[in-house]
């Protein structure tokens, strides 16, 4: 008798839940989409895309979201669309449950703003990918000029270590001021001391510090740390006894050594 009951118990409770089950999915079917939530990270510093932005972008093309059935929504279409912002790294969309359609959204991170040959300007990210000039925020970033060609196409996503790029001096010149530049973000003291990387028509490397008339004269992108270490040797004990502002150039090119041009 007992174990009538218990498979009695059993198939009753398994009619229940896909009652409930059958309930829910009726009930998501029939959600309408009443609320967007747009949550963008790493905005302390800088918002390059806010809440408004991604609303416009999913309204945009004649596209409806809102008080659209949410069920039928392209959660990979929408997601597709963000990621295409070049501001954006990674880009998360979800449903719940309540009718609301929830955006994540993770911004890039410039490392350096670049200005080329056509006074036309744009950010590297972090991670090799360029990002246009916001008309809304600037960047306080090193700036790199000079003999720089390349000028990206934002219709597309562009980063500059793209095996495509691997056999273009334009962009070679744009992974050395990457490589340069990250080097100087990722140290306090260099980041606060070097306000712009000037490329010379030959393709080599000037520094213009921040706090001093001197021209550094970096020569390529080899030894990087050395270079920097032999630096700072002429800052912390040459500037120390003889002032900043006594020499007017500053050579790195020569290993081993610095040449100190009054």
């Amino acid at each position: 008798m007992k174990r009538y009951i218990a498979i009695s118990f059993w198939v009753i409770a398994g009619i229940y839940l896909l009652v409930v089950l059958g309930f829910v999915i009726t009930k998501q079917n029939q959600e309408i989409c009443t609320s967007v939530q747009v949550f963008v990270q790493d905005t302390l510093e800088l918002q390059f895309i806010n809440d408004n932005d991604v609303l416009d972008l999913l309204e945009s093309g004649g596209t409806r979201v809102l008080n659209e059935p949410i069920n039928k929504l392209n959660i990979a279409e929408i997601e597709r669309k963000i990621n295409k912002i070049p501001y954006v790294k990674h880009a998360e969309v979800f449903k719940k449950i309540n009718g609301q359609l929830v955006v994540q959204v993770e911004q890039r991170i410039p490392v350096v703003r670049v200005i080329n040959k056509s006074d036309k300007g744009y950010y590297i990210d972090q991670e090799g990918y360029l990002m246009p000039i916001s008309k809304k925020v600037t960047a306080r970033l090193i700036v790199a000029n000079g003999d720089i060609d390349f000028r990206p196409d934002f219709d597309t996503i562009n980063n500059i270590f793209d095996k495509r790029f691997d056999k273009s001096q334009r962009v070679k010149v744009l992974r050395d001021i990457y490589t340069l530049a990250t080097f100087i973000h990722s140290d306090k003291f260099w980041d606060a001391q070097m306000q712009q990387i000037f490329i010379t028509p030959n393709h080599e490397i000037e520094l213009v510090p921040l706090v001093s008339n001197q021209i550094i004269v970096f020569g390529t992108i080899d030894n990087v740390p050395e270079k920097f270490r032999n630096l700072e040797v002429v800052y912390k004990r040459g500037f120390t006894a003889k002032g900043w502002n006594n020499y007017k150039e500053i050579n790195l090119k020569f290993k081993n050594q610095v040449v100190c041009v009054k």
